[in-house]
């Protein structure tokens, strides 16, 4: 894992943009400046406006089930790990 400093790019898709949150907004430009082959996003407006500018979406609901599936051994709280699905 690495950590990037995040500069607001203003010619992004500024108008899209606006409606996120602060972590949608600076997810997705990362996303686009480094080509990012997934992002992951659960709200729902920020999904969307990420599939619009073409980028490859996952939840995190999405990420834990790969990691079922790679076999690792995941710690989850409550009833979510009834959600994953049995690959």
């Amino acid at each position: 894992m690495q950590v990037i400093p995040v500069a607001d790019d203003t010619n992004t898709h500024l108008t899209l943009l606006l409606e996120l949150d602060r972590g949608e907004k600076q997810t997705i430009m990362l996303a686009q400046r480094f080509k990012a082959d997934k992002v992951v996003i659960d709200e729902r407006m920020g999904r969307s406006i990420a599939e619009y500018l073409e980028l490859n979406v996952v939840g995190t609901l999405g990420v834990l089930a790969k990691g079922k599936q790679l076999g690792l051994k995941l710690k989850i709280f409550g009833g979510m790990g009834a959600c994953l699905p049995d690959y």
